[in-house]
């Protein structure tokens, strides 16, 4: 149940999207989806953990699900100012690009926030 309301409050929170890309190739998502949102939340709670991310900088994530899919999981802060990111603004826009790129994505928000989901580790 958690899955769809996380699921559902990405399309929600996140609907003011400037620009965005699915990746292509032959990688096929997690089989538990489950799995993905676990690895959203790890992330999630290290990229709040670090605390403010200076313009320029990047958070990045890697694991693996039970059946071995890669969850490579991004920010990165293209704004030209220090920006705090929350966890939860970090899980919203990683699981709109799980949900909307079968292969992985890309997309860049109003605050010049750029989220990436991709399965190449």
């Amino acid at each position: 149940m958690k899955f769809f309301i996380v699921a559902a409050s990405a399309v929600a929170f996140l609907s003011s999207s400037v620009q965005g890309d699915c990746f292509g190739g032959s990688n096929a998502r997690p089989q538990f989806p489950i799995d993905f949102v676990e690895h959203t939340a790890i992330a999630g709670f290290a990229i709040e953990g670090k605390g403010p991310m200076e313009s320029g900088k990047e958070f990045s994530y890697n694991g693996k699900t039970r059946d071995g899919v890669c969850v490579g999981l991004l920010v990165k802060n293209k704004s030209g100012d220090t920006k705090w990111v929350a966890r939860e603004q970090a899980m919203d826009a990683w699981m709109r690009e799980w949900i909307g790129c079968e292969h992985g994505g890309e997309r860049q928000y109003d605050d010049k926030l750029e989220y990436v989901f991709h399965m190449d580790c």
